[in-house]
């Protein structure tokens, strides 16, 4: 709303896309804040990795946090479109460590595709090169939440940008006839 001051209640990566919630009233920030990372809410993120991932997994060791300090780190992966040399994937995330899903997928070697900090290069420049990806591909698409207010349960969802929903289609026009 126009003329409206908001106030921010989660980030994203600068390189994310995707849903940030915001609330019009400061007094609403820190309680919807407090149940961030508590089982109150669901986050869920679409993303290109390089490498196949067949089945349904997760990721639970340590990261480290800006002191070094190791800290428990949860993602949960399911493969929704397996394509010859990547996979789309739903993430769920149940700790919000820095760049968390980035650097999981980036230890187990295959790395979102796009991601310029944690990947490879020659990958990243074949995807931009072939499928026009020019950016991380990692959306933050969903978010289940119980209004601490309402005690009503919220769904959001964010579609996939265009620019992300392009390079998909590219991919799957290519490897539609195989």
């Amino acid at each position: 709303v126009v003329g409206h001051h908001v106030h921010p209640v989660n980030r994203l990566d600068r390189p994310t896309s995707g849903l940030v919630v915001f609330a019009k009233q400061r007094e609403f920030v820190r309680p919807l804040q407090e149940i961030w990372h508590t089982d109150s809410i669901k986050k869920f993120y679409l993303a290109l990795t390089r490498g196949i991932f067949k089945d349904k997994g997760e990721f639970t060791f340590d990261l480290n946090d800006f002191n070094k300090n190791p800290k428990p780190a949860i993602t949960i992966y399911e493969p929704l479109k397996i394509f010859p040399h990547s996979t789309l994937v739903e993430v769920e995330i149940k700790t919000g460590r820095h760049h968390q899903i980035r650097r999981h997928f980036s230890r187990r070697v295959d790395h979102l595709l796009g991601d310029r900090k944690y990947g490879k290069k020659k990958y990243n420049d074949f995807y931009l090169e072939n499928y026009g990806l020019n950016r991380l591909f990692l959306h933050s698409s969903k978010m289940i939440f119980t209004n601490p207010f309402t005690q009503n349960q919220n769904h959001i969802h964010s579609p996939l940008p265009e620019d992300l929903q392009s390079c998909l289609n590219k991919l799957n026009q290519e490897f539609s006839n195989e």
